[in-house]
């Protein structure tokens, strides 16, 4: 069977960015940074539904129709596809030479039933709370829960690099991403993205409501490095845990139980609504752990007058 460490996700825009116009101008606007890194294999997009930016007798090619003082990104694929074309390039035929000649493998059609399974490491999902999760912590705890899952290799969505980026040299295995410093989080944002909505499961997606009446809510935190054989190892240099609430008030009042077991906060952050726990390395599972709250003292309020907006596992190694 092929190596499929990471597969990239290639969206087909790069047409359409400036500087596209040559075929030394189009490689480097997508291609060239993901050489020498774990990416074996490549998505490459053309369009959508009649619309393509290779050349075609079947639809419309991206700004075909567009005049000039019409849409200015139009204009820009126009003048891209008609440059590529007058030098006798296409960017579909670009894109399949670049693979060929660099080993890598070009993947058009989506998996069947009963093969392997590549999940997604999306950068439009990648933000969280201030934007964090865009960080490279926060990547390699994503693709740490993928292969701790038992993925075959992990694609990489609407990520584009312009240069060498580290992403695309850690996340392609378990062993490149062993001792790296990692967040891992619950997810802060529902998928909204069309068929997305009904292809995932997302009844755990924060902000969730901690019941005024003594009720308990919880979430399933992943971790997917193990956190007691690294402690063991010496190998660990911290493991903070932190929580979010809204509003930030009433963060005093919130009870927190990690897989079973209170903990009390070593920080707090009351402005922000922030607190910090350091639980025992031997109390973390690799895999799901169980983050459940409750309030102190039961409010007689609105049943969502609290809620959670982030959970997370911040990791850091010798």
């Amino acid at each position: 069977m092929r190596r499929r460490r990471l597969i990239y996700n290639n969206d087909g825009c790069d047409a359409m960015d400036e500087g596209a116009a040559t075929r030394q101008g189009f490689l480097a606007r997508r291609f060239e940074a993901i050489l020498g890194s774990q990416v074996d294999s490549v998505f490459y997009c053309t369009g959508a539904t009649t619309m393509f930016t290779h050349r075609t007798r079947v639809g419309e090619t991206y700004g075909e129709f567009c005049k000039d003082g019409g849409d200015p990104a139009a204009a820009l694929a126009r003048d891209n596809l008609r440059a590529l074309a007058a030098a006798g390039h296409d960017p579909l035929e670009l894109a399949v030479d670049f693979c060929h000649r660099n080993g890598l493998e070009m993947i058009e059609l989506g998996h069947r039933h009963g093969l392997p399974v590549y999940p997604t490491i999306s950068a439009s999902g990648m933000r969280g709370p201030g934007g964090r999760y865009s960080s490279i912590e926060a990547w390699r705890g994503a693709a740490s829960n993928l292969w701790r899952s038992g993925a075959e290799g992990v694609v990489i969505f609407n990520l584009f690099p312009h240069a060498p980026d580290p992403r695309f040299s850690e996340l392609g295995s378990p062993e490149t991403l062993t001792g790296l410093d990692k967040v891992f989080a619950v997810d802060p944002v529902q998928t909204l993205e069309g068929d997305l909505v009904q292809a995932i499961v997302q009844e755990q997606v924060l902000p969730i409501s901690v019941p005024g009446a003594g009720g308990i809510a919880s979430v399933a935190l992943p971790i997917g490095d193990d956190i007691p054989a690294a402690a063991r190892q010496a190998k660990l240099k911290s493991m903070k845990l932190l929580v979010e609430a809204s509003p930030p008030r009433s963060i005093g009042l919130l009870e927190v139980r990690f897989n079973g077991r209170i903990l009390v906060p070593r920080d707090r952050d009351p402005q922000n609504g922030r607190l910090w726990f350091t639980p025992s390395p031997d109390l973390c599972r690799a895999g799901p752990n169980e983050a459940a709250f409750r309030l102190a003292i039961p409010s007689s309020g609105p049943a969502d007058a609290l809620q959670i907006t982030a959970v997370e596992a911040q990791v850091q190694y010798r």
